[in-house]
């Protein structure tokens, strides 16, 4: 190899270098796409009376987060992030596997945003409480968690109604559950309200997700 060669591919290789950290500095500077506004805004929750149901939902808790775009001025509206977690019970005498939950979302004048879906697997006996001890994910199917996150479009969120949605018992038996009507009784005694002022900081399983998003899975103890 000759020496004016070798000096090429040397110069060569350190502007590709240079190149690729002048790159890096200049993602790094760039400020992100999305914000966060809103942060852990508590929810006004709603639990739906099932007399019906094999398993009682002792608990349900929201938080919102608003997410806006920093690529135009002012800033532009993307989506709201709702958090929710659970606790509940199984009254049935058999052992039930999987339990999903759904949580209606809510404007301030109870039309709903969207309806987001969140599922518990494990082992559940009877007249054993599950409280919240872990996040999850909405929309991905994940074990072993009692609480999830799922993305509307809707700000101002007022209300979440929460229900259980259906359950899955060890002997292969399912019992699902349809309450078009019963919601739409709850909601017409509600009146539309502004959304609630912000209540104290909530969990650590609010504010620190593992991983997830809703209609996932999860929640044994």
């Amino acid at each position: 190899m000759t020496p004016t060669r070798h000096r090429y591919r040397t110069l060569t290789s350190w502007l590709a270098a240079f190149t690729l950290c002048l790159l890096s500095l200049m993602l790094a500077s760039t400020s992100p796409a999305e914000a966060t506004v809103n942060i852990n805004r508590v929810v006004r929750t709603l639990i739906l009376p099932q007399s019906d149901s094999p398993v009682k939902l002792e608990n349900c808790s929201a938080v919102a987060n608003d997410y806006v775009s920093n690529l135009v001025r002012p800033p532009s509206y993307l989506y709201t992030q709702i958090h929710a977690e659970v606790s509940f019970e199984n009254m049935d005498a058999r052992t039930a596997t999987a339990v999903q939950f759904a949580f209606e979302v809510d404007s301030p004048f109870n039309t709903a945003y969207a309806t987001l879906t969140g599922t518990s697997m494990g082992t559940y006996s009877t007249d054993v409480l599950i409280q919240p001890h872990r996040a999850g994910l909405l929309d991905l199917l994940q074990s072993d968690a009692t609480a999830w996150n799922g993305n509307v479009r809707g700000q101002n969120v007022a209300i979440v109604v929460c229900y259980v949605r259906a359950v899955r018992f060890a002997d292969g038996s399912v019992w699902t559950a349809d309450l078009k009507a019963e919601i739409q009784k709850v909601k017409a005694g509600l009146s539309p309200s502004p959304s609630p002022s912000p209540s104290p900081s909530p969990s650590r399983a609010f504010v620190k997700l593992s991983r997830g998003i809703f209609r996932g899975i999860g929640g044994k103890r």
